[in-house]
């Protein structure tokens, strides 16, 4: 009597984005990846329905994947997209929680049906630390760019909200209200040379709702701290600031705003969505 193996689908088998596996479950992987180590975590990163999709001749022949490596330390520089080339993420096993890092340069394409091969990872990466992947990697192609010759006089504010920001205690809720720090520039596509010629900024420091109601006094003072350092640097003319909800900005007035990248983390905090990422 001949027994006959049940064949499943990527769905079936529970693969999804976020998904991840070992290098040392997929040999096959030696030949696509210079020093691979048998520990390395891959983090399977298409949306879910290509990952599922089981036409890989004509649809999806490749899945790509992202390697990351374990690490028993917190980077806190490189968690939630502060850093726009390095991240750090937290995954989890039986309610055991540790840290991988990843490079932005450190994603590959391997054969889509090798999925069918190897065996899914019990360990998850957290939803949240999913939607910070993702839009990490996506801002690597449609992030706004700031003039160098604005970067260059404002260097010293934006690191400086930098450090306040690093300063709050963990325990403070105010700074989970904070969607991000965003910018009107004008003009924000020259390059204007003579220090004579200022850039004139209107920023918002947008936050929930929530935010406005019960911390207002807490994110004024960041904003204020913030103002004094710019307020410094030559060059510069501000010619307006607020701490404005999410619920009263416009559509048309948000369009025009760019958002300051440093501070990108600020939004996966809580679960907490910035309007780029809808």
């Amino acid at each position: 009597m001949s027994s006959t193996k049940k064949s499943y689908s990527l769905e079936e088998l529970g693969w999804r984005q976020g998904s991840v596996f070992f290098g040392r479950d997929c040999l096959e992987l030696s030949a696509d990846i210079n020093k691979f180590d048998p520990d390395d975590v891959f983090i399977v990163l298409p949306y879910s329905c290509a990952v599922v999709n089981m036409d890989f001749e004509n649809k999806e022949p490749y899945i790509e994947v992202l390697r990351a490596k374990k690490d028993s330390k917190r980077k806190r520089s490189s968690q939630w997209g502060r850093n726009p080339r390095q991240i750090q993420l937290i995954a989890e096993k039986d309610d055991t929680q540790y840290f991988i890092n990843a490079s932005i340069h450190d994603r590959i394409f391997i054969s889509h049906a090798i999925l069918l091969e190897i065996p899914q990872a019990q360990d998850r990466i957290l939803a949240d630390h999913i939607d910070a992947l993702k839009y990490w990697i996506a801002k690597r192609y449609i992030r706004n760019a700031f003039p160098t010759n604005f970067n260059i006089r404002a260097s010293k504010a934006i690191k400086g909200l930098q450090k306040s920001i690093e300063k709050v205690p963990d325990d403070e809720d105010f700074l989970n209200e904070l969607i991000g720090v965003y910018l009107k520039l004008d003009p924000y596509d020259q390059e204007l040379n003579d220090i004579k010629d200022p850039y004139e900024v209107e920023i918002i420091f947008l936050v929930s709702e929530k935010g406005r109601l019960e911390y207002a006094d807490d994110l004024t003072e960041l904003k204020q701290c913030f103002l004094r350092v710019l307020n410094e640097c030559n060059g510069i003319y501000i010619s307006n600031h607020e701490v404005q909800s999410d619920t009263g900005l416009l559509i048309s007035e948000y369009k025009q705003l760019i958002r300051l990248d440093d501070y990108d983390f600020i939004s996966f905090k809580e679960n907490h969505e910035s309007p780029l990422t809808k």
